[in-house]
């Protein structure tokens, strides 16, 4: 099985400007070396499996078969097909509400085989990893389980969890794998604090947005970006108490805890963010905190407090614009 690759297009249509969409994103069904009968078939299939019979709503569903007027010998020739039907809706549409429905970039499913009956169909699905453009695939998805790439278009899975739970083999290639790993690069933990346990909570919601991360936090895992939002409800004089004793968790568990996998940047133990917020939850001031504290972690938590209450800590004013280089920067001179 061939190493699926990008197309040339595909990053300038994805991460284009979209046309407006109207009605549901579907998933598109194209099957290999058939005409679009078989895709029909999958379709009427998983709409009578649904148990509303005729009373399945066609605008609602989440997926539907492609006009498919071409041979495809196998998935590389309809990925290169997907996107350039996407380039052509995206420059002639202004937006969807002639056809009602939009059809969903990111990926579509492939029948490769006449048992697909019983050996399940195939997903294509592009993402974007440590800040590059993959694309991969799962096959053998049971038709009676193809309903978890709903699940997929409302974000509630990842594509990554749809490959673990069935089968993601055949995605060795170089356009499967994502960025390089940003190794030995540090990451900084960040506080939130407000008037009021609600105005810290809208404030801790709105500091993702406000805070530019380079690597963002679309396209690496939690464990992997510059910055990392701690969720704690703190006064604004417990921040450098509470920040040994959860260092030292993060460093006694040194695990993503959503994804199980181990953390690849490492926080810094000095260096910390706190944000202040008003009572309507927006930033009113960032300042960067650094400790002086000797990153002992073996200690008990209330040493490990009292320890943060007699450091020296000096703050540092900083624009949210130039934060995390400002951190870089003092991290490298340290």
């Amino acid at each position: 099985m061939c190493a699926l690759r990008l197309p040339e297009k595909a990053v300038r249509v994805i991460e284009g400007e979209w046309p407006r969409g109207y009605g549901d994103s579907k998933w598109l069904i194209y099957s290999i070396d058939s005409a679009p009968r078989e895709a029909n078939e999958l379709y009427c299939t998983i709409r009578a499996a649904d148990g509303r019979g005729s009373e399945w709503d066609e605008d609602f569903a989440w997926l539907k078969p492609a006009t498919q007027y071409f041979d495809a010998p196998d998935i590389q020739h309809i990925l290169d097909h997907h996107f350039r039907m996407l380039e052509h809706l995206f420059t002639h549409l202004r937006d969807f509400s002639e056809t009602g429905w939009t059809p969903y970039p990111y990926g579509f499913i492939v029948i490769t085989e006449e048992g697909w009956r019983e050996r399940g169909v195939t997903a294509v699905h592009c993402d974007k990893d440590r800040g590059k453009w993959k694309v991969t695939r799962c096959g053998h998805i049971p038709v009676a389980e193809l309903d978890i790439l709903e699940s997929v278009i409302e974000l509630d899975e990842s594509f990554d969890t749809v490959r673990d739970t069935f089968d993601g083999s055949g995605n060795d290639g170089p356009d499967n794998q994502g960025g390089s790993v940003p190794v030995g690069e540090w990451q900084f933990a960040v506080y939130s604090t407000g008037p009021s346990e609600i105005g810290t909570r809208k404030l801790q919601r709105n500091v993702s947005h406000k805070l530019p991360d380079p690597r963002g936090y679309d396209s690496y895992l939690p464990g992997e970006t510059s910055l990392h939002l701690l969720d704690q409800i703190l006064p604004d004089e417990s921040v450098s108490e509470d920040w040994p004793p959860t260092y030292a968790k993060f460093m006694n568990e040194p695990i993503v805890n959503a994804t199980r996998q181990p953390k690849i940047c490492k926080l810094h133990p000095s260096l910390l963010v706190h944000v202040r917020g008003d009572h309507s939850g927006d930033i009113s001031d960032i300042e960067i905190l650094q400790m002086e504290w000797d990153h002992n972690v073996t200690q008990s938590e209330e040493a490990l407090k009292r320890l943060g209450r007699e450091s020296k800590t000096t703050v540092q004013k900083c624009e949210a614009e130039v934060l995390v280089a400002t951190l870089q920067q003092l991290a490298r001179g340290m």
